[in-house]
């Protein structure tokens, strides 16, 4: 999940769970806050231990979700060889590729991402 999607993905969530305290508690997020340091609750063992096992979770989920947006090593090893089939990059004097280069490659490139987005 690209970045942006995993930051919108969290932003929901955050309102889900201040709708959630609003609704069930009456109670805002910043007074949540406001209690957090008033009553040094960053500072229990408990709460930070709790911290701890959402972040492993949240950790494990992300990548869990790169995961599994990778392709398999094995298909990159190959895609680097026939990479390779097509010989030295063919560049013009404005430093991009030449337009049969950029077809060859691309096309290589394009027939990979089919091959694993579409199996």
């Amino acid at each position: 999940m690209p970045e942006q999607m995993f930051a919108e993905t969290e932003n929901i969530e955050n309102h889900k769970c201040s709708d959630a305290l609003l609704e069930e508690f009456n109670l805002e997020l910043v007074d949540l806050g406001l209690a957090i340091v008033e009553f040094k609750l960053d500072e229990n063992q408990d709460v930070k231990k709790f911290r701890s096992l959402i972040q492993m979770q949240q950790h494990s989920e992300h990548k869990k979700a790169i995961d599994a947006c990778a392709m398999p090593n094995e298909m990159v090893d190959n895609m680097c060889r026939e990479a390779a089939s097509l010989g030295a990059p063919e560049v013009k004097a404005d430093g991009t590729f030449t337009f049969e280069y950029f077809c060859k490659s691309q096309n290589l490139v394009m027939s990979y991402w089919f091959r694993y987005a579409k199996p």
